[in-house]
């Protein structure tokens, strides 16, 4: 199993909300983790700073393959995200229009991107998580 470690922040809630920051190249390099399936990212975890207003820091990603829709769970310190190649692709996508979105000049610049199942969702299976990928960390 490919193992990486990012300079992305994972965070979560008790609540179920799961939050992934980081800058534009932290994003990028976590967007092109996704197509190397399965494998596990490291988060990193920033020293002497509470997760506040989130419950923890999560410690890694999981990614590991099916051929369905993309599940989003967290399992402990986790993050868990299992489907097709084809919806890691349809993130992956979304995270690196987020961290490039900088470059546009003639748009304002997104800060970040909300990822939770909708009923009918083309692309991500029913799960009580919503996913947060922001770009810029307060960390």
């Amino acid at each position: 199993m490919n193992v990486q470690l990012l300079g992305v922040i994972g965070l979560y809630s008790h609540t179920n909300e799961i939050s992934l920051e980081g800058n534009a190249q932290e994003l990028q390099e976590l967007a092109n983790c996704l197509s190397t399936i399965p494998s596990e990212v490291r988060f990193r975890i920033p020293e002497s700073i509470s997760p506040k207003p989130y419950d923890g820091f999560l410690t890694k990603l999981k990614i590991l393959h099916s051929n369905d829709y993309l599940l989003i769970d967290r399992q402990e310190y986790s993050l868990v995200l299992k489907g097709s190649i084809k919806n890691f692709n349809v993130l992956g996508r979304s995270i690196i229009n987020l961290a490039n979105s900088h470059l546009d000049k003639s748009n304002p610049v997104r800060r970040h991107i909300h990822i939770e199942y909708i009923e009918g969702d083309y692309f991500l299976a029913p799960s009580p998580f919503s996913l947060t990928v922001s770009l810029d960390h307060k960390f």
